[in-house]
């Protein structure tokens, strides 16, 4: 099934895994994603008993189920944000597990994205999942007619923000927030227009040949003065021009987009962020980048040197019990499960949404370098 926006977009979807021919831009191991997912529904159930048995039995529950499906999203003379879009999908639809992402580049301006994925619905009894897409959708969207279309409409939504024609990306990056408050270098400083012309005017002066004077010594001695005045006023415009483009503002305001963070903040809610992250706590809350043009906001819950482990919505740091008051939900798992390391690297966070049920963190794209945080969230 197909849902046209225009000329440019275009989204298929087909009930079986895509085919191996593009350029992978992120794979998993799709049984274990797929059992991760069966394993916290049926903890979250409480259903010890039939996940022993799943466990035993999952690679032929793999096999006979073939659950794999996948989308295609065809875009002209475009460009997606793929790995945004990825982290964003993830977070919206609960019943679906997603997979690998592939790229296939079509001649010089058509390009194709498919996403593998699995659906999960719960059933009534007996083992509580099932791959029907259609159920699925119903459990996400509620009954109604139609249920895909409605699905590839919610998707296209979703899409539209993660989508840019080459020129209005190229545009929209001299705005990046990193940009804004990275240092210019020596050569921007020298070359840039105004300062530019203040060189040019001194440099005349300097070079200038020496003329007679007919005016005597006092005139000349006025005229050195007054060169001497605007030689340091052009001097001390060049240093303090490039103190207001070296040094960045101590804070920015931001927008808070979506809700992975309630009940601390929620969306569209405004907050201060200060850019000092010298000294990072456990529960403070940073904002970091990730992407070229997402920035995301998290709590940090796991520093450097610690093993981190929930069970039971109880937060364990180093096997010791740390109470953590600003959960939402009832969460399950551990370090290696999410980063594949016992102890956290040296410069490495873990960071959680408060809203740990609707929230895409590092359960979903690891640790966060101490390198790509911009600023941490001034309380009021």
């Amino acid at each position: 099934m197909s849902f046209y926006d225009d000329d440019r977009l275009k989204i298929n979807y087909f009930q079986s895994s895509a085919p191996r021919i593009g350029t992978h831009l992120h794979l998993s191991n799709q049984k274990n994603e797929f059992f991760a997912v069966s394993k916290k529904i049926l903890i979250k159930e409480k259903n010890y008993e039939l996940l022993e048995k799943i466990m035993q039995r999952f690679s032929s529950i793999w096999e006979i189920s073939s659950p794999v499906k996948h989308l295609e999203i065809e875009l002209t003379e475009a460009e997606l944000e793929w790995n945004a879009f990825y982290l964003n999908l993830k977070s919206c639809y609960d019943q679906i597990v997603w997979l690998d992402v592939q790229m296939e580049q079509i001649g010089k301006d058509k390009c194709i994205y498919y996403f593998d994925f699995i659906p999960i619905a719960k059933k009534e009894s007996g083992f509580p999942l099932e791959t029907n897409f259609e159920n699925c959708l119903e459990q996400e969207f509620g009954s109604q007619k139609e249920i895909l279309v409605f699905f590839l409409a919610d998707l296209k939504k979703k899409l539209f923000p993660y989508v840019s024609t080459k020129k209005s990306i190229d545009k929209a990056s001299n705005f990046n927030i990193q940009k804004e408050m990275r240092i210019p270098d020596r050569h921007f400083l020298d070359t840039s227009p105004r300062l530019q012309r203040i060189d040019n005017s001194t440099t005349q002066d300097t070079f200038k040949p020496t003329r007679l004077d007919i005016y005597g010594d006092k005139t000349r001695r006025s005229n050195n003065w007054i060169k001497k005045t605007l030689l340091f006023s052009c001097v001390l415009v060049i240093v303090l021009g490039e103190i207001a483009l070296v040094r960045p503002k101590a804070s920015f305001k931001a927008e808070i987009d979506g809700d992975s963070m309630l009940p601390t903040y929620y969306n569209t809610e405004k907050v201060v962020v200060a850019k000092s992250v010298k000294e990072i706590q456990r529960f403070d809350v940073v904002v970091f980048n990730y992407s070229k043009t997402e920035n995301y906001i998290k709590r940090v819950i796991g520093l450097p040197g610690e093993n981190i482990i929930y069970k039971d919505g109880e937060l364990y740091v180093n096997d010791e019990l740390v109470e953590d008051p600003y959960r939402v939900g009832n969460e399950n798992f551990t370090l290696h499960e999410i980063a594949e390391v016992n102890t956290i690297p040296p410069n490495h966070y873990l960071v959680l949404g408060d809203n740990r049920n609707n929230s895409a963190d590092s359960r979903s794209y690891g640790l966060i370098n101490g390198l790509n945080f911009i600023g941490m969230v001034k309380e009021e």
